[in-house]
């Protein structure tokens, strides 16, 4: 009984593999099981082993993707003690891993934008997460002196994520023609410009 569980929650993964490809190419909207079902080569109730609708299923994806590049950023930026390093970090990573995988760009940055409360108040606290990664670099950057005591840190953390976020948007719009992480140096230089002392 414990090797078939076992087996049943090895296919979580590629599920939601499948689901982020279906998603990317189809739409949430346009997007059924069925498609990602196929996709994964299961059977269509296999997957409402694991989710109890497509929203959760884009809910688990966001949980899966978004939460082990925190996971991986963290760790990072343990490594560093200076928060300007942190601060280059958030937004290299950030832009390399979506251009490393350009369908899941594609779901974060145009599927996600849907007004649908379920998916938007169940991505809400992985969303929180990284915002408090980003204040919290932002906290040490004023604590040591290198950005502008006065500035709020959400603020401050508003412009490096909505900076990032717009510069996404425009690469997956673009359809990929130029390297988005050619893209972070110079978003750098200009948030620097606004939050530096």
């Amino acid at each position: 009984m414990a090797g078939t569980r076992q087996r049943e929650k090895d296919k979580l993964p590629i599920i939601l593999e499948a689901a982020k490809v279906i998603f990317a190419s189809n739409g949430f909207h346009n997007s059924q099981i069925a498609k990602i079902a196929k996709q994964a080569g299961i059977a269509e109730g296999t997957i409402y082993l694991y989710v109890r609708s497509k929203e959760e299923l884009m809910i688990r994806l966001f949980e899966q993707q978004v939460g082990s590049f925190i996971t991986v950023l963290q760790e990072q930026l343990r490594s560093m003690e200076d928060a300007r390093d942190q601060i280059a970090c958030i937004i290299h990573q950030h832009l390399s891993r979506l251009e490393e995988d350009p369908e899941l760009a594609r779901v974060i940055q145009f599927e996600l934008r849907q007004p649908n409360p379920t998916i938007r108040d169940g991505i809400a606290p992985v969303l929180r997460s990284y915002f408090q990664v980003i204040e919290q670099t932002i906290l040490l950057g004023q604590e040591q002196g290198h950005f502008d005591p006065t500035l709020s840190p959400k603020l401050a953390r508003q412009l490096i994520f909505g900076g990032i976020n717009e510069v996404a948007t425009s690469w997956v719009f673009s359809q990929k023609a130029y390297a988005l992480r050619a893209q972070g140096e110079p978003l750098l230089r200009m948030i620097f410009r606004g939050i530096t002392k």
